[in-house]
């Protein structure tokens, strides 16, 4: 029950791995390495999840509702002209990054995923860079809940 609860919690937006690793650890006494993997399990499936899905949500509220549709197009065209050519030139890093900077909005899975979906990256492309980000990050809090580091 308790492996299931992480994956929940590493699900939610904000709270990722920065809070499923440390409750999953600290609350509900799991091993460190089930800790990660359940709350890495839980963290990908909201990107695959935002990865397959938001492109048919967006294009159906775009068709249904017009503020929607001047909203994604002015967020997509106000997103793209600032930060296209960076992200072109650093796709994979900077997904990695963006997936496993530990920071809320700033970074996570929900971020890299969204970044992905606006700079239309491909599924598999974005979906390999965010694991790395991810299970990068998933290190950074299992040593930081352990005490092995400071965050």
């Amino acid at each position: 029950m308790n492996q299931l609860l992480t994956i929940l919690i590493s699900m939610l937006p904000v709270i990722e791995l920065k809070g499923a690793i440390p409750i999953a650890i600290l609350e509900y006494h799991l091993p460190w390495w089930q800790a990660y993997i359940f709350g890495v399990i839980g963290a990908m499936i909201s990107a695959v999840i935002i990865l397959l899905f938001l492109g048919v949500v967006s294009a159906w509220l775009s068709k249904n509702f017009k503020i929607f549709a001047k909203f994604f197009t002015w967020l997509f065209d106000r997103t793209r002209s600032k930060h296209a050519k960076k992200l072109e030139n650093y796709e994979a890093l900077a997904l990695l990054v963006i997936s496993a900077v530990p920071i809320p909005v700033m970074g996570g899975v929900w971020t890299a995923a969204l970044v992905a979906f606006i700079f239309g990256v491909p599924f598999w492309k974005a979906f390999w860079y965010i694991l790395a980000g991810t299970l990068l990050a998933g290190v950074i809090f299992v040593l930081g809940t352990m005490g092995f580091i400071k965050l």
